[in-house]
């Protein structure tokens, strides 16, 4: 009985060791990707005033993340939709339209965190006029939502819909690739 349970027990120990090395991860062609971080402003300063909406603007602060320090970075695109959240004036949302691309050359190297940063203004006239909208179709509480894309250099596509949430959200990636511009 002795003898068999150590044979048993050998058989175990033995067969571990080799499933080990089935599920060998391929390092070095392990695909990465890159992201947006957002440096400024925070959520709570993204809001256009209706009395201003003729001249409202708002500063950008982003830092391109890939693992070569920016080096993968090709074009930060915004696009823009409209949001009639009143019922008091119809409804007057617009689908997402194009609102601009950013290359890297609007970047340079932080020296601080070592990648790429670039600060960027979108004025409110910039985004009316990329949606076709007037400032009598804008009222207190609807919104312009932009919706960015970090594109590489060999064309993968980084946006709020194939990004973990790890990256989308928190103080550290603060990457939502999402800013809701709000009408106050």
């Amino acid at each position: 009985m002795k003898k068999i349970l150590i044979l048993s027990l050998g058989f175990v120990l033995f067969g571990s060791c080799e499933i080990d090395d089935l599920n060998k991860i391929d390092l070095l062609n392990l695909d990465t990707g890159a992201y947006m971080r957002t440096i400024s402003p925070t959520a709570a300063n993204m809001a256009f005033l209706k009395t201003e909406l003729g001249t409202a603007s708002l500063t950008f602060t982003v830092e391109a993340v890939d693992p070569d320090r920016g080096a993968q970075f090709g074009s930060y695109d915004l696009a823009v939709e409209f949001r009639d959240r009143t019922a008091s004036n119809g409804n007057n949302s617009v689908a997402l339209k194009n609102l601009k691309s950013i290359a890297p050359t609007g970047f340079t190297t932080d020296p601080t965190s070592g990648y790429l940063r670039g600060t960027f203004t979108i004025s409110s006239a910039e985004i009316m006029t990329a949606l076709g909208v007037t400032t009598d179709k804008v009222s207190v509480g609807d919104s312009f939502d932009v919706f960015a894309t970090l594109v590489t250099k060999d064309g993968r596509k980084y946006s709020d819909k194939n990004t973990d949430p790890d990256i989308l959200g928190g103080a550290f990636y603060n990457s939502p690739f999402y800013y809701r511009l709000n009408i106050k």
